[in-house]
């Protein structure tokens, strides 16, 4: 399937799309353009993706659509949730058959799109009805379907990009490809109560007592406050709302506490989506 056919497949041509761009080159800039469907589907705009990626450039989509004039890609941007889905990256074939057979059985609504990123690594898609999750509802089964299937963690908010197919990999120079199993649209009926997991929140407040501490690496206390908030990101088992209040709390040595753990919060999240350039 071709880019453009990806985002057809999945868009209404007036649903606003978020594309995001990302180098290696630490010089250059990640790029973040939100258009409706329409536009990021249209001839300039995939003449440019392709430069972009023949350049250097990982590039990436959102997976839900967002609220008209959204400006960023926040949770809260999130218009409606239309696709759940799981990042295979450790051990990604064996995984990805339980995955499909469990599809198979009827145990679990079949995957709609399987994107084979790099060697042995998967993400799994499952498009859903609008309206039958809410985005609280579509992270809850997400961490569920990441436990349960051993996924990464941190792939379970509704704000997500992942990569577009039809483009190179950069950090493998590999192409990434996609095969499509299942047109159905699942609800929240169809999916095991079992598997929507909520966040461990005792833990993370636990964790967050004491100034938010992480050996290695930049050993500031902000450098601290970016390990702690990333590692937090990636175990998936609190929001960036309640990240934000703890690490506030944390850091009232700050001028502004508030805006202080918001920026940290953002910035660790993009960081983080942007990581599967590996």
């Amino acid at each position: 399937m071709k880019p453009v056919d990806f985002i057809t497949d999945m868009y209404r041509p007036d649903d606003l799309v978020a594309l995001v761009l990302v180098s290696r080159d630490e010089e250059k800039k990640t790029q973040q353009r939100i258009w409706n469907a329409g536009k990021a589907a249209s001839q300039q705009v995939m003449k440019w993706l392709r430069y972009s990626n023949t350049h250097g450039y990982d590039i990436y989509i959102g997976m839900n659509p967002l609220r008209p004039g959204s400006r960023t890609r926040n949770k809260e941007d999130v218009e409606e949730v239309r696709r759940v889905y799981a990042d295979l990256d450790e051990d990604g074939p064996s995984k990805l058959k339980e995955v499909l057979q469990d599809g198979f059985s009827g145990k679990i609504p079949s995957a709609s799109y399987i994107i084979n990123t790099s060697p042995d690594r998967y993400q799994l898609i499952w498009n859903v009805k609008p309206g039958s999750f809410t985005p609280k509802e579509a992270e809850a089964l997400m961490r569920g379907i990441a436990v349960r299937y051993g996924g990464d963690r941190a792939v379970t908010d509704v704000s997500r990009v992942l990569r577009l197919p039809g483009f190179k990999h950069r950090g493998k120079n590999t192409w990434i490809t996609m095969s499509s199993t299942s047109a159905e649209k699942s609800e929240k009926k169809d999916w095991p109560d079992a598997l929507f997991t909520e966040p461990d929140r005792t833990a993370s407040v636990k964790r967050a007592s004491s100034s938010p501490h992480r050996s290695g690496g930049d050993t500031s206390p902000s450098g601290h406050d970016w390990g702690w908030t990333r590692d937090r990101i990636r175990e998936g088992n609190v929001t960036d709302e309640e990240l934000e209040q703890q690490l506030a709390a944390a850091r009232t040595d700050k001028r502004d506490p508030a805006d202080y753990a918001k920026r940290t919060v953002a910035r660790a999240r993009e960081s983080l989506d942007m990581e599967y350039s590996r």
